[in-house]
């Protein structure tokens, strides 16, 4: 016999439910958010107790008659870097978006029960239950696993996230943490200082405690402000903390401010301290800070470039209300209704075009390069980079009557009066929601991750776009929502899922545990490349993939000084460069056998590039980024060109020429790199060289007595029967032949065959760098004829250097003769370089005194830009290590370089 009961809303709004009693009180549930219109919610009994919607009701106390309520909190949805996790009306969670940085929930789901809130790392989430303990999930060494902590995680009041560590501060003030040791995950060191901890601020990859009395404890790296025992008598009376990226800066009770961290981010604010009196409040860029004080002045302080010298503008930062700050530029709002910005430009930190407008501002939001600001009579006025959203002309005719702005990385979205919704800015990253533009209705709230947004409607139901593998594709859980969420909370997507995309792992100091961990079987190639376990400290890795494939792997050393290896790599500068000056270089290479289309490739390049800089600029200000890249099509023009001749035509020796001859013979014949020779040396071993191909392409090996062979990377001729051989692990060896062996032609067949495969000696080194200028200045059907050259040129790269003996793989030496050019990207000079590459120029560094080169018919307009090589010819980048990477002699403190080598699956690199 089946029995009715009354549900109803807090609202009032009520409706007759019958159910069998047999059934279980979920099924009750169902009904009732159909009848009533609702989304999911907890069921609370006559008593006023919540209901058990597994328990079947004839096992409970419901009698027919009965009123029920029906409690539906508010949808909250939480953005990490790359997903999106939301607490639905009854407390379960629901995640999409990078399953491997917190998109996928799966694992934790029936621990995800009555969340009460969600804090993000920038690549984990973590739950707070209604028990008081936590249920995390995403990138298990990024805070995604707290299950080495979990015993410990009872009571949790709230929960403060760094980049990539959970700091929760338990009911009893004591604080637990986990995720990345380094960056804050560790807090054992004070662990024993932590007590009554009231908030927690953190920088990118450290941790400040404010306590009950006013001290202050830190932890995390030492480099981004995890120790403040420079300042540490001086924290009393600490009332709150502000941080950017690599610095702290805290407010004491007498409105005097006490800094510590990395001391070009604003760790050291000695030359402001006597202005910072009165201070009332404090904002951050990632690499500056700026405070308003009591009379409506403001003192900034930190690198200049990000805001850090507000000089320029001192004189009109006066009744100051409010400051909002994009990656390095800061935008003011004055009690009179106008902004003052300052900082670097391409950020948003001139806005004197637009300072006419700029009247009555109401609010102003950031994201990473651009600002946008809402006007009393609701329109808005942008400025900053166009691309980001700089730039709102196409959508300025709809911008009226504007209530709130949302910014994530590269657009913006505004919620007009009316609850529809304006995006401009990158499109593929948020700034075109035209795929759910009917269905932005009645939007209350909008949510950001870094290259997505999700609207949360008045229904509840909630609306994703944006980068489909970000968050903006909710499509793959969408099923699952709808069943849990119930009829008008469903989610949708502005991205259907067709062809994955590729996603970018961030590594931790164990990669190929970290790879493994995520199901993901890095072949023998990459296995070898990744290196002893664990790295040191202060390396930092990518791995890009694409379900299950693992399309290529970054490896970042940031170093503590210049080092001498780099200094080699880019002549462009005589001596050490100027302090401050960060180099980021890179290179990478695509898998042979993956299925990447052209325009993958260009995701790939661009995806690598854009989260390495992303990741060191956090630590460091305005790092240059050189991309050492292949010559793919070198040889190949060498050969349509007949490049000896053209050596003839540069002045160059005659005998290099007829080498060049020589060379370029062997590397168009197959049969001029047959190799099979052995002979007995003079130490009485028996020695073997011999050609094999790996990977589509010849490689010369070398086999002593019964030994494995192993490839060999350089040769050269050290006397009439000599050679000296390096070995592909990186061990020298001095041959020397029989002189029957000489005489019969064997040791000049070894050297005419490496020569065939790309081994130069020195002497070509100039005339090779020569036409490798040429042939990048020349031109095919409007582009340089190397595809990946054009691609750097295209995006506004300059050429800044050629590295002899920068590719020692196989493919490297027979497709360019082992050379890797530099392509630097410098702030502010990208758009003309990309406009002088579209007119047939070729851009160089400036500090090399090279001129724009047309499109050349004849060469000698290049022979001015000889380069000055001082390289060794056998360790040009110092001797090779066993763990496949430079030794930059760093340590994990005073972080001020960076080197990232790339490695792609089927490609042997250079070491």
């Amino acid at each position: 016999m089946s029995i009715e009961v009354a549900v109803g809303l807090l609202s009032g709004k009520s409706a007759t439910v019958r159910a069998d009693p047999d059934e279980d009180l979920g099924t009750l549930k169902r009904r009732a958010q159909t009848a009533l219109g609702v989304g999911r919610g907890r069921l609370v009994g006559p008593s006023g107790s919540i209901l058990n919607e597994f328990e079947p009701i004839r096992r409970t106390r419901l009698q027919d008659g009965d009123f029920l309520t029906l409690h539906i909190n508010k949808v909250q949805v939480r953005g990490a870097n790359k997903a999106f996790s939301g607490i639905l009306g009854d407390g379960s969670v629901v995640a999409w978006g990078s399953a491997d940085d917190g998109g996928d929930g799966s694992v934790v789901e029936a621990e995800l029960k009555n969340v009460q809130q969600i804090q993000a790392t920038a690549f984990a989430f973590a739950a707070v239950v209604g028990d008081g303990s936590v249920v995390s999930w995403g990138a298990v060494h990024l805070g995604g696993d707290s299950s080495a902590v979990q015993d410990k995680l009872k009571n949790v009041q709230q929960i403060q996230a760094c980049d990539s560590a959970f700091a929760a501060i338990l009911a009893d003030g004591s604080v637990v943490t986990w995720g990345s040791a380094h960056d804050g995950g560790d807090s054992s060191a004070v662990e024993a200082e932590l007590k009554n901890v009231q908030q927690i601020q953190a920088s990118s990859g450290a941790f400040a405690a404010i306590l009950g009395d006013g001290s202050v404890v830190t932890w995390g790296d030492v480099d981004l402000g995890g120790d403040s025992s420079a300042v540490q008598d001086k924290l009393k009376n600490v009332q709150q903390i502000q941080a950017n990226s690599a610095a702290f800066a805290a407010i004491l009770g007498d409105g005097s401010v006490v800094t510590w961290g990395d001391a070009d981010n604003g760790g050291v604010c000695s030359a402001v301290q006597d202005q910072l009196r009165n201070v009332q409040q404090i904002q951050v860029t990632d690499n500056a800070f700026a405070a308003i004080l009591l009379d409506g002045s403001v003192v900034a302080w930190g690198y200049f470039y990000c805001g850090g010298d507000s000089r320029a503008v001192q004189e009109q930062l006066k009744n100051v209300r409010q400051i909002q700050a994009s990656a390095a530029a800061f935008a003011a709002m004055l009690d009179n209704g106008s902004a003052v910005t300052w900082g670097a430009a391409e950020h948003g930190g001139d806005s004197s075009e637009v300072q006419a407008e700029l009247k009555n501002v109401q609010q102003i939001h950031a994201n990473y390069r651009a600002f946008a600001a809402v006007l009393g009579d609701g329109s808005v006025v942008t400025w900053g980079a166009a691309g980001y959203g700089g730039d709102s002309s196409a959508v300025q005719g709809q911008l009226h009557n504007v209530q709130q702005i949302q910014a994530n990385h590269h657009a913006f979205a505004a919620i007009l009066c009316d609850g529809s919704v304006v995006t401009w800015g990158r499109c593929s990253h948020g700034g075109d929601s035209s795929a759910v533009q009917a269905q932005l209705r009645n939007v209350e709230r909008i949510q950001a991750s870094k290259d997505a947004f999700a609207a949360i409607l008045a229904d509840g139901s909630v609306l994703s776009w944006g980068h489909a593998y970000h968050g903006g594709d909710s499509s793959a859980m969408q099923a699952t929502a709808l069943q849990v969420a119930g009829p008008r909370c469903s989610f949708h997507s502005a991205c259907a899922r067709k062809r994955p995309e590729p996603q970018l792992l961030r590594l931790g100091a164990e990669p190929l545990e970290a790879l493994k961990d995520l199901g993901l079987e890095p072949g023998p190639g990459l296995s070898h490349w990744l290196g002893p376990q664990p790295w040191p400290n202060h390396h930092r890795g990518f791995a890009l993939v694409r379900g299950g494939e693992i399309l290529a792997a970054t490896r970042a050393a940031l170093t503590s000084q210049y080092p001498a290896c780099l200094a080699e790599l880019s002549p462009a500068w005589e001596e050490t460069p100027p302090a401050r000056e960060y180099l980021c270089f890179f290179q990478f290479n695509l898998a042979r056998d993956s299925d990447l289309s052209r325009s993958d490739g260009n995701r790939v390049r661009e995806t690598l590039m854009g989260e390495v800089l992303h990741s060191i600029q956090r630590q460091h200000p305005r790092p240059k980024c050189i991309v050492l890249a292949p010559l793919k099509g070198f040889v190949p023009w060498l050969l349509e060109v007949r490049g000896h001749e053209l050596l003839l035509t540069l002045g160059f020796d005659p005998s290099l020429a007829s080498l060049m001859s020589r060379v370029l013979t062997a590397a168009g014949s197959a049969e001029e790199l047959d190799l099979n020779l052995s002979f007995v040396d003079s130490d009485g071993d028996l020695v073997h060289f011999f050609c094999a191909v790996d990977d589509g392409f010849s490689q010369m090996r070398m086999r002593i007595n019964s030994e494995a062979s192993r490839r060999v990377r350089r040769l050269r001729s050290a006397g009439e029967d000599s050679l000296v051989v390096l070995l592909e692990d990186g061990s020298p060896l001095q041959v020397v032949a029989p002189r029957s062996s000489v005489e019969d032609g064997s040791l000049t067949r070894i050297q005419e065959v490496a020569r065939g495969l790309g081994m130069l000696p020195v002497s070509m080194k100039k005339p090779l760098c020569t036409l490798c200028e040429s042939f990048l200045a020349s031109r095919k059907d409007g582009q340089c004829p190397d595809e990946e050259a054009s691609f750097h040129f295209k995006h506004g790269a300059m050429l800044s250097s050629l590295h002899w003996w920068g590719d020692e793989s196989a493919q490297g030496l027979r497709r360019s003769c082992g050379l890797l050019a530099g392509y630097l990207y410098e702030p502010g000079m990208m758009k003309q370089n990309a406009e002088d590459y579209a007119k047939g120029l070729l851009p160089f560094l400036p500090e090399r005194q090279f001129t724009l080169v047309p499109l050349l018919s004849s060469f000698s307009e290049v022979q001015g830009a000889v380069r000055k090589w001082q390289l060794d010819p056998f360790f040009p980048h110092g001797p090779p290590l066993g763990d496949g990477g430079l030794d930059f002699g760093a340590g994990p403190t005073a972080i001020e370089d960076a080197h990232v080598h790339t490695s792609a699956l089927g490609n042997s690199t250079v070491a």
